[in-house]
């Protein structure tokens, strides 16, 4: 299909000068020819290369270029959309079609019903890995798909696999910093997991576009929160009053002796238990039989069960251990403030916190890793027991433990 935007000067007024702009459409043998509604120039003020309005100079009185050319895009938009719907639907485009994309009305046929949208195909591919995928990659799909969701009510505007560009990426970028107050690493998330469902649609012939390729979010690095040897040790020997604190500092420390994910702390059992090491599947990357050896503190944690109901440790719900790991940490006075630096777009956020706060289960697997390299334990053996695939997620720690190092080394300068 080919538009081009001209000038009817047959039509030009005796009475103003003013003539008409005009638009010519032809597809495949179909051939309309309008006036765009409104429009009119006179000759010297009309650029036949670019096909719009030049800009009065100053001492010219005012042209309306600026809204004659924005009407010539919208025509331009509405007539290429109309040819794309038609197109998509392998109909022929028809001149009453054209005609009412020139002048703004509506199409002859409902178009969005006819074609799927992309929350039916990602509702889809979330139904499709449901089973094959970890139940917290599953989360972070449907956390994505209601992030789109939310973003096409925002816009009250349908979209289709075609509509998918840096326009797009542009709109959705302000909307999840602006509206949904993302932080670049959640933006970063949820453009990675997108780009995934669009390859998994890509791969399946649901659409051709590649645009997304160019779509680039990066995550700002963020602070990693884990105890220090000192404050492990602290925790795995106080002596709570409460029980409730006892259990949830047995399961914590268990994790930062073991490395072991919750997911994984949750699925172990005594079969999984030998005498100097645990066998077990990973829950989340599907690894079998990864061996962990055991320490003699993950050693005596066990022991404390050993035969009873909760063997072989006690857990409960993570929002329940959170709850407490908070309280338990308070209680061993973990009361250092931490300053937490986020962005969001280019705005920085500011947060002061005691560390006590920021203690959940998660930062169990972090302190296991952190103090193992600061202890001197190999890098690739650490990655071996906590099931690291690449070095790009264990940088961060390499890098605490660095720092750590060329503190520690300013000791010798205490002596002469």
């Amino acid at each position: 299909m080919n538009v081009t935007f001209y000038l009817r000067k047959e039509k030009k007024s005796k009475k103003t000068g003013l003539i008409p702009v005009a638009v010519l459409v032809t597809d495949n043998g179909l051939i309309v020819r309008k006036n765009i509604p409104g429009v009119k120039v006179f000759l010297n003020n009309w650029d036949s290369s670019s096909q719009r309005i030049i800009p009065n100079k100053k001492n010219e009185d005012y042209n309306n270029s600026i809204e004659f050319n924005s009407s010539i895009d919208q025509v331009y938009y509405n007539i290429k959309e109309v040819w794309r719907k038609y197109f998509l639907l392998k109909k022929l485009l028809t001149k009453e079609a054209v005609v009412q994309s020139i002048e703004g009305r509506e199409e002859v046929f409902n178009y969005e019903l006819e074609q799927k949208s992309i929350i039916e195909y990602f509702d889809k591919f979330i139904n499709l890995n449901k089973n094959i995928r970890a139940e917290q990659t599953i989360k972070g799909y449907v956390t994505c798909r209601n992030s789109i969701n939310d973003f096409i009510k925002a816009t009250n505007k349908s979209l289709f696999f075609e509509d998918i560009n840096l326009e797009f990426f542009d709109l959705y970028r302000d909307f999840c910093f602006q509206e949904k107050k993302y932080l670049n690493s959640t933006f970063a998330k949820s453009i990675s997991i997108f780009k995934v469902f669009l390859n998994w649609a890509a791969d399946r012939d649901y659409h051709s576009n590649f645009s997304y390729h160019k779509f680039k979010a990066s995550s700002d690095e963020i602070e990693v929160i884990c105890l220090t040897l000192d404050e492990l040790m602290k925790f795995f020997h106080y002596d709570f009053e409460k029980n409730k604190h006892s259990r949830v500092r047995d399961i914590y420390c268990f994790s930062a002796f073991t490395g072991l994910r919750y997911s994984d702390l949750v699925k172990l059992n005594t079969a999984n238990i030998y005498e100097n090491e645990l066998k077990i599947t990973v829950k989340k990357t599907k690894e079998q039989d990864l061996i962990i050896p055991l320490s003699k503190h993950a050693k005596t944690i066990l022991k404390k069960y050993k035969g009873t109901i909760v063997e072989p440790l006690p857990l409960i719900s993570s929002q329940k251990l959170n709850k407490y790991l908070k309280e338990a940490c308070k209680i061993i006075e973990l009361n250092n403030t931490i300053q937490i630096i986020r962005y969001s777009g280019n705005k920085r956020i500011e947060k002061n916190q005691y560390k006590y706060e920021l203690i959940t289960i998660h930062t169990a697997r972090k302190t296991f890793v952190t103090n193992s390299l600061m202890l001197g334990m190999d890098r690739d053996v650490v990655k071996s027991i906590t099931g690291h695939k690449s070095d790009s997620s264990f940088r961060k720690y390499l890098k605490i433990s660095d720092e750590y190092k060329h503190r520690e080394i300013k000791l010798w300068n205490n002596y002469d």
